[in-house]
């Protein structure tokens, strides 16, 4: 089963296009398989759904039986898989370059700030474009991730994962 996940990221990762065999293999993967971790909340685009987080190598993929996939490498959501074409997320040391079928768009970002809390912390991205945004990454009073709420395309569009 790891190996058809990392398949899953490889292909992901690889600009292929996917296809429905494909789709199907990572479905097969998160319906045959019992919660490993606690659940999550997804939000995207007007959409909620419960994920499940499966460790694969260094990655970290958010997925479920409805052929949702986030890609999330412990600081970045890198892909998103399952709402039309397969989204890609480079960040690079002052950049975030996002990719979605042949286009292509650099976002200038900053370097992750962390702002301390009584309940844990938050780690805080500024980026720039025609417009500026934050990214963030909520840690609970462990240092456990509880929340990531980042840009995952050119326009600023949102996805956030809420550990339930």
């Amino acid at each position: 089963m790891k190996q058809l996940c990392a398949l899953a990221v490889v292909v992901l990762l690889s600009g292929c296009t996917l296809q429905s065999t494909q789709w199907n293999a990572i479905s097969s993967v998160f319906s045959n398989k019992s919660v490993v971790g606690e659940q999550w909340l997804l939000r995207y685009e007007g959409l909620e759904s419960r994920v499940v987080p499966v460790a694969v190598d260094s990655l970290i993929v958010f997925g479920n039986a409805d052929d949702i996939a986030v890609v999330f490498d412990g600081w970045t959501i890198t892909a998103v898989l399952g709402f039309g074409p397969a989204l890609k997320i480079r960040a690079l040391v002052n950049d975030r370059i996002y990719s979605r079928g042949a286009g292509t768009t650099s976002h200038r970002c900053s370097e992750w700030l962390n702002t301390g809390m009584a309940s844990g912390s938050i780690w805080r991205q500024r980026c720039e474009t025609e417009f500026s945004y934050e990214n963030r990454i909520t840690l609970d009073s462990q240092g456990r991730i509880i929340l990531i709420d980042q840009v995952v395309d050119a326009s600023g569009t949102r996805l956030n994962l809420k550990k339930l």
